[in-house]
């Protein structure tokens, strides 16, 4: 599989499978618009290198969007059945993560009155959002019962400069760990991981049971264990 998320992205380039968009775009509404084409057209993964208000960063979309780029991204034939059979293979040989040290996530570490989400690019995508949402990050919790770790992707609107809100419905997974930590009278820990490895953000969507860790899924995928 992949290094990590820049390396698939590299990996798209080479195949022709993802166009660099030098104009500068605008973080309300425009980079939102370039997804929707490309999903609509079966279109390439957008890299957008010139984003208005925030110089040196970048943002990538639609990197799933269609079944070509989720067959890339699993290595797979960009057909239905074949995409099915390796998301079964996997399911029947999951590879617990393993425990490391330190790692890349460690490399800038803000904290307190410092963290500012505003200075991140995140887009608005639609005229009636209240405000920029942050999409496609794989949500990662624990369980207070079992102690096994659910991944899911959820919607989080940026509230203030240091707090989001999240949708997640009652029925989903992540609603009945939450429900567990209330009963328990504790709060739930959550890393919201941005730029997650192909597997992982892939693993998140499945539907196995709960009780189930998709990050051994998403070990399946790599072929080996996924740093922790």
């Amino acid at each position: 599989m992949f290094e990590d998320f820049r390396d698939f992205l590299d990996y798209l380039e080479k195949k022709g499978k993802l166009l660099r968009v030098k104009k500068e775009v605008d973080v309300k509404y425009d980079i939102a618009a370039g997804i929707r084409k490309i999903s609509d057209t079966d279109g390439p993964a957008l890299l957008f290198e010139n984003i208005k208000g925030y110089l040196g960063w970048r943002v990538a979309g639609g990197s799933y969007a269609t079944k070509e780029l989720m067959a890339l991204a699993l290595e797979t034939e960009p057909d239905e059945d074949k995409i099915l059979q390796r998301y079964l293979e996997c399911d029947q040989k999951r590879i617990k993560p393993k425990l490391v040290s330190t790692g890349p996530v460690k490399e800038t570490i803000i904290k307190g009155d410092d963290v500012d989400l505003a200075k991140l690019p995140i887009p608005t995508y639609c005229e009636k959002d209240s405000g920029p949402y942050i999409i496609g990050s794989a949500d990662i919790v624990r369980d207070p019962v079992t102690k096994i770790q659910n991944v899911s992707i959820h919607r989080r609107m940026v509230f203030v400069k240091d707090k989001t809100t999240i949708a997640i419905p009652g029925g989903q997974h992540m609603g009945e760990i939450i429900r567990s930590c209330e009963e328990k009278g504790q709060g739930m820990e959550i890393a919201t991981v941005l730029g997650a490895p192909p597997e992982l953000t892939i693993a998140s969507q499945l539907r196995p049971p709960l009780g189930v860790d998709e990050t051994e899924i998403a070990g399946a995928f790599r072929g080996e264990p996924l740093g922790w």
